[in-house]
């Protein structure tokens, strides 16, 4: 899979917990909030790899020394 694929990539909400480390509960939740953006098909949701990206981006901690 190329790099520009990747971006493109649609991922399983199991997928995204494993990602993230947290239960899948928890990431239905956040997808249900619209914390992270996600994809609609039919009865399905998806997330895309770039608002997972754009989701832990905008979590991101300041490091302790900055």
């Amino acid at each position: 899979m190329k790099k520009n694929d990747e971006v493109h990539r649609l991922l399983k909400i199991p997928e995204v917990a494993s990602i993230l480390s947290i239960s899948r509960a928890m990431a239905y939740n956040l997808v249900q909030t619209g914390e992270i953006r996600s994809v609609h098909i039919r009865s399905s949701r998806r997330v895309r790899v770039k608002d997972l990206q754009a989701y832990i981006e905008f979590n991101l901690q300041p490091s302790e020394g900055k």
